[in-house]
């Protein structure tokens, strides 16, 4: 079975990174690791030489390590959540495989595959994936540990979940589940774990950011929470609009596709469910394994919180799949199964003959990260941003979207990413504005954010202010936009006034 998951892992990395490596989609959260890795790249350290939002800082260091190795490039960029995502499909079929049977594994490694890979813009880099595939990793491990090469294994593990923890603190509640599992080799988990953390903190210390990156610490737990929370399972914007139809047909077609579209929020209560109530009535084989696994698919969400919504479940749904479809295999009347892979087998076909319509339909442009593929309608305003900007132009983008930055390859005069609007506070306002205005950049993208479109977003954020009075005014006051118009995912293009800014 080792055999067929390593294939599998190679057929997934190499069919999405064939598609996907370079599919440019405008999405708030890529900039945020991909800018700050390339300043890591370089040689500047977070926390210290430029704000870094994520705490602590794994995926910097590992997004980093494949910019030293490949270059500067989305590709390269794309490279760490591709495989990222590979590891999970394969090891989504090795423990479906290992507690009921191959074809199960197969189906539910396809469902998994196409369901995540065909929406737009979750392939992308984010530190919760790097997070989660460690965490799942670490999960696999923990099993094969009992009764097989225990020390190693478990070890191992623990290098893993301590792996997953230096990416999103938060997993490690995974840890905790492992600990109670592996109890008889808790000592080689604690060991592996130990190993991990003692040298990513002796690094810190080393390199002067240990303080720093306390500090951040503190700062996220005072400022994510209030602005980032959500419901579980939400969408952006709600399901309203993809579920109402203008007839019955057409509602019954969307009602399918958020179906399968809401997998991850849907699979945990589910299988949970299912396996409580086949606990409760029989014995259950390898019930050790099968309870983990519950435990750490409800470690998984806790980990999610403030924001457990559809994105960030997705990330992380390995165990709930798995869960659902080896209690489906096991215990599930033979043509009630069939019945429900060829259900989403069919949705899977329609999501995988759309994915592939739109790839069809893209077209190229040529960026200081290598040749991007984009939609057509944002084409020629990407085309004419990247002939405007060039590489080592002073640019800012107010407020988010900091995958500008990294497209034109201009420099960011400022030590943030972004400033993210209900988070940030005049603090890091005004010291923002304080470089900016040292040295003015000769272009800015400007979204002038609305408060509908921020609670859109970010719907528990109502008591909040979206706005950065200050840097709005010193932009308005010292750039106009450009002329003809040039918007990128509803972010303007303004050129600075030189009779209003000073060097």
């Amino acid at each position: 079975m080792l055999r067929t998951t390593l294939a599998l892992f190679v057929i997934a990395a190499a069919v999405v990174f064939s598609f996907q490596s370079n599919w440019l989609v405008f999405t708030n959260d890529e900039g945020i690791l991909l800018e700050p890795a390339q300043w890591t790249a370089a040689g500047l350290r977070p926390y210290v030489d430029f704000f870094a939002y994520m705490s602590p800082p794994g995926s910097y260091w590992l997004q980093a390590l494949v910019f030293r190795l490949f270059g500067i490039s989305l590709r390269a960029g794309r490279l760490l959540v591709i495989l990222d995502f590979a590891c999970q499909c394969a090891l989504l079929f090795w423990l479906t495989a290992r507690f009921s049977s191959r074809r199960a594994g197969f189906v539910v490694t396809f469902l998994f595959f196409v369901f995540q890979a065909t929406v737009p813009g979750l392939l992308t880099p984010q530190h919760r994936w790097d997070s989660a595939t460690l965490a799942t990793f670490s999960i696999a491990l923990s099993i094969a540990a009992r009764g097989n090469s225990e020390r190693v294994l478990s070890c191992l593990a623990g290098m893993a979940a301590a792996g997953a923890a230096l990416c999103t603190p938060s997993i490690a509640l995974i840890g905790l589940a492992t600990a109670v599992f592996l109890f008889d080799a808790i000592a080689y988990f604690a060991a592996g774990a130990a190993t991990v953390a003692a040298a990513a903190s002796a690094y810190m210390l080393h390199a002067g950011m240990f303080a720093a990156f306390l500090d951040q610490i503190r700062w996220l737990r005072h400022n994510y929470t209030a602005v980032n929370g959500m419901a579980y399972g939400s969408v952006i914007g709600g399901y309203s609009g993809i579920l109402i139809g203008s007839n019955p047909l057409d509602t019954g077609i969307r009602i399918g596709l958020v179906v399968c579209l809401a997998l991850p929020a849907l699979l945990p209560p589910l299988s949970v469910a299912g396996w409580v109530s086949r606990f409760l009535r029989h014995r259950v084989e390898d019930w050790r394994p099968i309870a983990y696994l519950i435990a750490c698919s409800a470690a998984f969400i806790i980990a999610t919180l403030p924001r457990p919504d559809l994105m960030h479940l997705s990330f992380a749904a390995v165990p709930a799949y798995a869960l659902a479809a080896i209690w489906i295999a096991r215990y599930s009347p033979p043509r009630a199964a069939a019945w429900v892979s060829v259900w989403f087998g069919l949705w899977a076909c329609f999501f995988a003959f759309n994915a592939a319509s739109g790839f069809a339909r893209l077209q190229t442009a040529n960026s200081p990260v290598g040749q991007l593929r984009v939609a057509p309608d944002q084409a020629v305003d990407l085309r004419r941003a990247l002939a405007t900007i060039h590489p080592d132009d002073g640019l800012y983008v107010h407020p988010y979207m900091p995958l500008l930055y990294f497209l034109t390859q201009a420099r960011n005069p400022t030590r943030f990413a972004f400033l993210g609007p209900g988070m940030m506070t005049t603090v890091e306002e005004s010291e923002a504005l304080r470089e900016l205005s040292r040295k003015p950049p000769q272009w800015v993208f400007y979204l002038p954010l609305t408060r509908e479109e921020f609670l859109r977003v970010f719907p528990g954020g109502s008591g909040l202010n979206q706005r950065f009075e200050q840097m709005e005014g010193w932009i308005t006051a010292n750039y106009q936009p450009v002329n003809p118009p040039l918007t990128l995912s509803g972010y303007q293009l303004w050129s600075r006034i030189p009779s209003r800014t000073t060097e």
